[in-house]
């Protein structure tokens, strides 16, 4: 891809091409979490298919790809509602449009519930693969961090709690916990045995290993030293 991307810079390339290595450019991007380059690419993409006129199912994906990393850029404010009201924009209104509004809006408000309704009542304009997996990732974000806002007070909670907190089941939330653990995210063990979570205290760094790395350098260099006077 960057060898086409290359080689479309040094020589002409028809804007339909042009279009098609920018959306893929913006797509990979956008999968290694890097969204503010892919909303770059994605939206030199869907100019290109705007300006050739007769492609109008690219652009809009084009533009609904943009929309999705601007608001994973946790650009939801003034920058995405700028490039919404731009002309050429305002073209392409619909139902797919509209539920990237109400997923921003739901994101935005870090509010899991809004953010659910809108996946259910526009679901036959998000259900594209792509769009699925971003959507995904989102969700997971914001349920992490509804999980850690409540932990944050305790030593010891129950799962059950959480779950009648956040208004999900308790395995969902057990499911979660295990994974932010697994991830790191979370320092502590779920203890299935009395269905609660248990959060150890963060480890405060100390200086105190690497001073002793660094002594146990300087012995060796004044070791060695002796050695050759020796």
């Amino acid at each position: 891809l960057i060898a086409a991307r290359t080689n479309a810079n040094a020589i002409y390339c028809p804007p339909l091409q042009q279009a098609e290595i920018d959306m893929q450019s913006g797509i990979l991007h956008a999968d290694e979490k890097d969204n503010k380059t892919a909303f770059s690419y994605l939206y030199e993409a869907f100019e290109g298919y705007h300006g050739l006129g007769d492609h109008a199912g690219e652009a809009r994906r084009a533009l609904k790809y943009m929309i999705l990393s601007k608001i994973l850029s946790d650009d939801t404010g003034d920058e995405l509602r700028a490039v919404l009201s731009a002309k050429n924009v305002l073209e392409y209104t619909g139902a797919d449009i509209e539920s990237l509004h109400a997923i921003a809006d739901a994101y935005k408000a870090k509010d899991t519930h809004a953010f659910n309704e809108a996946r259910t009542k526009y679901k036959k304009d998000l259900e594209d693969e792509i769009t699925t997996v971003h959507l995904d990732s989102m969700y997971d974000q914001l349920l992490e961090s509804h999980l850690l806002k409540v932990i944050e007070p305790y030593n010891r909670v129950e799962i059950q709690f959480l779950a009648d907190t956040l208004k999900l089941s308790s395995g969902l939330i057990e499911a979660r916990l295990s994974q932010m653990i697994l991830d790191k995210k979370l320092r502590g063990i779920v203890d299935q045995q009395h269905m609660c979570l248990v959060v150890f205290e963060e480890e405060h760094p100390t200086q105190l290993y690497g001073e002793a790395l660094k002594t146990l350098e300087t012995l060796d260099k004044l070791v060695g030293t002796l050695f050759d006077k020796v």
